[in-house]
């Protein structure tokens, strides 16, 4: 498979991961959040989910395939957490 670099596609991958970075941070200010450690678990796989992705934008392999793929099947593709905060 020839590489494909697409580091503008990259960059529309850090939208996303604004809302993860802030959905951490109503983590943070809201005490009374019931199952707070799920929350927190979910919001570590849509990081690591951003991260697969925007790399294999910039470089495409084998390995780097494999990480895109692993944020189609995690549930943070199925409920974004860029427009769905725990109450």
């Amino acid at each position: 498979m020839a590489a494909r670099r697409d580091p503008t596609q990259g960059h529309r991958h850090s939208g996303t991961n604004i809302g993860y970075l802030l959905f951490w941070q109503q983590l943070g200010w809201r005490s009374n959040i019931q199952k707070k450690q799920i929350w927190w678990g979910y919001g570590v796989v849509g990081m690591i989910a951003w991260f697969s992705s925007t790399i294999f934008h910039c470089v495409d392999c084998w390995v780097t395939e494999w990480m895109d793929y692993f944020y189609v099947v995690s549930p943070t593709s199925v409920w974004p957490s860029s427009t769905h905060y725990p109450r």
